[in-house]
């Protein structure tokens, strides 16, 4: 019967030396994949968009892990104060849904201040995402696209300022009154006049 060939342990001790540091990456899972957006200008996220509001973020509310994994794309619901609607039925407040975080397309960066939303309307509801321009496009540029906000502001309260008096609903009313006045006044002084000749 012939033997193989003894393993030569220096051969054995060279190859943990090469293969050990390798062992740790092969343990490790491969990094998620970040979102990639196409770039759009605001103009085409204007048209895309279902919804355009332009309001102040009032409450945002996480949905609770599943099974106590956290993923980057569980649902978050943003709630939104309407100050201005420049597409779609206007509304005092609005909710949607996006990914928790900007890795799975969540919206980012988002501020308590004043912020363009551009909604899409989906089975569960309005919805949008890092790549939709929600929170990066300037209010001006909107308002230059969609000629202004609607005008049927609906339930959402809208305040401008002014230094122009304000005007009643039936403006000819205040020419018309002062004419009378004028003219009675004139009759007034006629007739004293007529009376002081006599």
């Amino acid at each position: 019967m012939t033997l193989g060939a003894r393993p030569n342990p220096m051969r054995r001790a060279l190859l943990l030396v090469l293969l050990g540091p390798l062992v740790p990456l092969l343990a490790v899972p491969p990094p998620a994949l970040a979102c990639s957006c196409a770039m759009f200008p605001p103009r085409e996220h204007f048209q895309r968009a279902d919804v355009v509001v332009a309001g102040e973020l009032v409450s945002v509310e996480e949905t609770p892990p599943k099974g106590g994994i956290i993923s980057s794309g569980d649902p978050t619901t943003y709630t939104v104060s309407v100050m201005a609607t420049y597409k779609g039925v206007p509304a005092a407040e609005v909710s949607f849904t996006s990914a928790r975080d900007g890795a799975s397309c969540g919206v980012e960066g988002l501020k308590r201040g004043r912020d363009v939303y551009f909604l899409h309307d989906g089975d569960d509801g309005y919805t949008a995402n890092l790549c939709n321009g929600t929170g990066t496009v300037p209010e001006e540029r909107i308002a230059a696209i969609a000629g202004g906000p609607l005008e049927e502001a609906g339930p959402v309260s809208t305040v401008i300022d002014s230094d122009e008096p304000a005007q009643t609903a039936y403006p000819w009313l205040l020419p018309s009154a002062g004419a009378l006045v004028a003219l009675g006044a004139g009759l007034l002084i006629l007739r004293r006049r007529r009376g002081a000749k006599a």
